[in-house]
């Protein structure tokens, strides 16, 4: 079995002030919003498992919450109570607030770029995980699943959990 390494989500910081001195013109109504409850329910990641999710995880967190630094959106809650996700912490590749038009709601990304994630165990686990994330914040928060098959497997059909294909540019491995 192959081991990955982990990167460091403090190494992002030289990126994370490249990138705010590069959207420094914007203007972010979400950095001077107090975050809502569910955000400060959560803790800040030390670290992620996949190198490809936090390439490009990271520069769509600068677009998101350009105010914030990256490391802030990558980040681990409590699982709600009654849900069906078997774990005692959901870890969702990427969390926003602020970015919808309820301001106090999630906007989770989940990046399946594995291969495990187009199996039907997959599948049903990006279920269960998709419907934990849901239960976290506010009724109008959205989960954005972000894959490569061209098929949305997440049926039945939910109107919060966005499925988006996008083209293969390299298969991650780890």
């Amino acid at each position: 079995m192959r081991m990955t390494p982990r990167v460091t989500l403090r190494a992002l910081a030289t990126a994370s002030l490249l990138w705010s001195v590069f959207f420094a013109s914007r203007t972010a109504a979400t950095a001077a919003a107090a975050a809502p409850a569910w955000w400060r329910a959560s803790h800040l990641r030390v670290d992620v498992e996949s190198k490809s999710e936090l390439e490009l995880l990271a520069q769509l967190a600068v677009l998101l919450m350009p105010d914030e630094p990256i490391e802030e959106l990558f980040r681990r809650f409590p699982t709600p109570e009654g849900s069906t996700w078997g774990h005692e912490e959901l870890l969702p590749d990427l969390a926003a607030y602020g970015v919808l038009k309820d301001r106090d709601a999630a906007l989770f990304v989940e990046y399946d770029g594995h291969p495990h994630h187009e199996r039907q165990r997959g599948v049903r686990r990006d279920l269960r995980k998709s419907a934990a994330l849901l239960r976290v914040a506010s009724n109008s928060s959205v989960v954005v699943r972000v894959g490569h098959t061209m098929s949305n497997p997440q049926t039945p059909l939910n109107p919060q959990v966005i499925y988006v294909a996008v083209p293969t540019w390299q298969r991650d491995e780890d």
